[in-house]
């Protein structure tokens, strides 16, 4: 049962037997956009669980869509209604299906949308566990060796619930000391950086040849209005 391919996952869930189940009508709004497993998850244990101290939280993806509307209005070839978002890393990263073999990761860090084309013929729930399980592990490995999300939890403690830390202010690309990392509500971490700018879209290439058929460029478009006075 494809519900099997999360266990290592839920395994790392506090008090996951006290966690409440999605209505029935929730777990069916999403059709064929959500595989049989991630349905039965929410099913037995709902959307909201918080997992390893929030380093990967799954989320309901209601609210989520609610919140990621501004950036996809009106865009003919992005359909927010066609995003699912089910889970997110401590940084920032939004977790997206489509209920094809193509992924979305919406990195907050960055204000950036990336498209991950399937490349292989696995179950579809085995590579969203699979990119649960890379984003897990991508937060403890750095050129430096620093489990940054370690470093954030001794520093400002567990995530709650709908809690994410990111950098102050945003788009942080050095080490230097004018940048601060602290905790943030993820929803008014999305307000935030919509009333910045438009999400840059990226693909994610699959190989070297790929590559160089973009010329190595993996920048596709903007999505998302510019900020009024922008």
């Amino acid at each position: 049962m494809s519900y099997c391919d999360y266990a290592p996952i839920l395994q790392e869930v506090a008090d996951l037997a006290a966690a409440q189940p999605m209505p029935e009508a929730e777990v069916q709004r999403y059709g064929d956009l959500v595989p049989d497993g991630l349905r039965e998850v929410w099913r037995r244990h709902g959307a909201d669980l918080i997992v390893g101290e929030g380093r990967i939280q799954f989320c309901d993806p209601s609210p989520m869509r609610v919140a990621l509307a501004p950036w996809f209005e009106g865009d003919a070839g992005l359909s927010i209604e066609r995003f699912v978002p089910f889970a997110y890393t401590s940084h920032g990263t939004i977790l997206i299906t489509d209920g094809s073999s193509t992924l979305h990761d919406l990195d907050l860090a960055f204000s950036k949308l990336t498209v991950i084309r399937g490349q292989d013929s696995r179950p579809l729930d085995q590579r969203l566990t699979f990119s649960i399980e890379v984003s897990m592990r991508y937060l403890k490995q750095s050129k430096h060796d620093v489990d940054h999300h370690a470093k954030a939890v001794r520093a400002f403690g567990p995530l709650h619930l709908g809690e994410v830390f990111g950098w102050e202010p945003p788009f942080q690309v050095t080490l230097d000391a004018s940048h601060q990392i602290g905790k943030f509500t993820i929803a008014d971490r999305i307000a935030q950086l919509q009333a910045i700018g438009p999400l840059e879209y990226h693909r994610a290439f699959r190989d070297e040849i790929e590559a160089a058929q973009y010329g190595g460029d993996s920048f596709i478009r903007c999505v998302g209005p510019e900020p009024l006075g922008g």
